[in-house]
């Protein structure tokens, strides 16, 4: 169902995708919380039966966006943040859903958005799902994962090999930056 009211709009998110970049990621944030505040939507939510977590990212030029709603992560690798351990973007939130259970039914509904800046240089970029998240055998670090196809091809076969309890769902992506990123200011 979310996918299915995403589809339906499409033309107005690709409006504001294509809009310049210093209002897009304001307007997109609007479009979502208004689209998953609408009586309509939590009408469709009510008749469901179960819950789904979402998460929706976005890059355009060199900023990363995400709106996220329940269990489900996203990381950024690039060597200079990893130095200092910072590869996840957001958190899992057990307790937080769209579906029959919806955060958006709540007084004050619950959700994380975020916007980073990407490093510059190659940058990966991960979504993933809890079925990932609450894999026992998980052997491969994120930043392992994100830079070979390899691991992912191997991580998802022994996924299936596990018969895991909860889907999953990983995207990847690489970026390469060609836009200087914010440093500290020096004294010269």
């Amino acid at each position: 169902m979310i996918i299915d009211t995403l589809k339906e709009n499409e033309n107005r998110i690709k409006g504001i995708l294509d809009s310049i970049i210093d209002v897009s990621f304001d307007h997109i944030e609007q479009l979502l919380l208004n689209i998953f505040k609408s009586d309509r939507f939590k009408d469709k939510c009510r008749s469901l039966k179960g819950e789904a977590s979402c998460l929706i990212c976005i890059r355009k030029e060199n900023i990363l966006w995400w709106f996220s709603v329940g269990d489900c992560q996203l990381f950024l690798i690039h060597d200079d943040l990893e130095s200092w351990g910072q590869v996840s973007l957001n958190q899992r939130n057990f307790y937080e859903w769209i579906g029959k259970v919806n955060t958006f039914e709540k007084t004050v509904p619950c959700y994380s958005l975020g916007r980073r800046e990407l490093r510059t240089g190659k940058n990966y970029i991960l979504l993933i799902t809890d079925g990932y998240l609450e894999a026992k055998d998980a052997t491969s670090s994120i930043p392992e994962l994100c830079r070979s196809e390899s691991l992912i091809e191997s991580f998802l076969h022994n996924l299936h090999f596990q018969q895991t309890l909860d889907s999953t769902t990983l995207v990847q992506w690489a970026v390469k930056n060609e836009l200087d990123a914010a440093n500290p200011s020096t004294d010269e």
